[in-house]
């Protein structure tokens, strides 16, 4: 929050994503290892990822939501639609 104002996703994470602005979807998702870890079909994920050119899985560090001076490791998800190519 900002000055008691929630920001947008997009701009709290702009240091490890920028939003294609001219696809026609894009999927954001930001899940800590420590959570990914935990899941027992993150397998079938990192498969669809080996299929689909458009699905991305990426190692990343996050500023840390309660304290921003450390930072952890994460997962990035990503997914793009593009009809029309412009």
């Amino acid at each position: 929050m900002d000055n008691g104002k929630l920001i947008s996703p997009w701009k709290v994470f702009n240091y490890i994503f920028n939003r294609n602005e001219r696809a026609d979807f894009t999927f954001m998702c930001i899940i800590s290892d420590k959570k990914w870890n935990q899941f027992k079909n993150h397998n079938e994920l990192i498969d669809l990822q080996n299929r689909y050119h458009n699905l991305q899985i990426k190692n990343v560090n996050i500023k840390n939501p309660n304290n921003p001076s450390l930072s952890e490791t994460a997962k990035l998800i990503t997914y793009e639609i593009n009809r029309n190519v412009r």
